[in-house]
């Protein structure tokens, strides 16, 4: 099982690869931090086309349902946080979830993990929920 310190850890150092470019493209659009994620600037509003991309090189066309954003306040001597859920409508019925490059014509964002939120051959959902320490 992984550790919220382990996945903060494997966070940063994949934003910190985004940062520097890697997998950069030709198309004049925002990379996006997951700080700036959590925060929900700048991610597609609802009703936008988007695609993921997949590792494998899987393309699904989406679009975005909803994006929330609930604030959980600190209790004294420890930290708040803040959660965004980024809830797709897919086009592919048998869309699974996994790990997926958000592209749309402002943004892109690398990995982020899309979970699917009901049964396959329904109105295909995929979720995805960034946490920050706030």
């Amino acid at each position: 099982m992984m550790t919220r310190r382990t996945f903060l850890g494997v966070a940063a150092t994949v934003t910190a690869a985004g940062g520097l470019g890697l997998g950069g493209t030709l198309m004049q659009r925002r990379r996006l931090a997951l700080a700036e994620l959590a925060a929900a600037k700048g991610l597609p509003s609802p009703g936008t086309a988007v695609v993921l991309r997949g590792p494998d090189g899987l393309k699904l066309r989406a679009v975005v349902a909803s994006v929330r954003t609930a604030v959980h306040p600190a209790r004294p001597g420890a930290t708040g946080t803040e959660q965004t859920s980024l809830l797709l409508k897919v086009e592919d019925r048998e869309a699974p979830g996994g790990a997926y490059r958000l592209e749309s014509d402002e943004v892109c964002v690398d990995e982020l993990y899309f979970s699917p939120v009901n049964r396959p051959g329904r109105d295909r959902r995929l979720e995805a929920v960034i946490t920050r320490i706030a």
